[in-house]
């Protein structure tokens, strides 16, 4: 059985996130994502339909990747999410859990073209 993102249950994305970051075009560390998310139908209408989409990408796919660091860990986990405008479309989702809060809270997502398988 493979391996899932621990405590997926319990996963979050900060409200900034979404609004600073991913759906942000001004914000030049986002690079392409406000443009990717825009044409699958996300905007600042709906942030609510494109935070549960990234949290059922973490509770509903198996993990990709994890990388452990002293103070943290990193989880990669990639599945498909049905957008509003763009159909089904695959997602990389990197997650953070930290000693301190072990709920897993999203650092990154962006769409990719092919599963990555690892």
């Amino acid at each position: 059985m493979p391996q899932r993102l621990a405590n997926a249950e319990l996963a979050w994305v900060p409200v900034s996130k979404i609004t600073e970051y991913l759906l942000n075009p001004l914000n030049p560390q986002a690079r392409s994502k406000p443009d990717e998310f825009a044409k699958m139908g996300y905007d600042l209408q709906n942030i609510d339909v494109l935070e549960r989409d990234l949290i059922s990408v973490a509770q509903n796919y198996p993990l990709i990747e994890e990388r452990v660091f002293p103070d943290y860990a990193t989880y990669r986990v990639e599945g498909y999410i049905a957008t509003p405008k763009d159909g089904n479309r695959y997602i990389r989702t990197v997650w953070e859990i930290r000693p301190e809060d072990p709920r897993p809270r999203l650092v990154t997502a962006y769409p990719v073209r092919q599963p990555s398988g690892g």
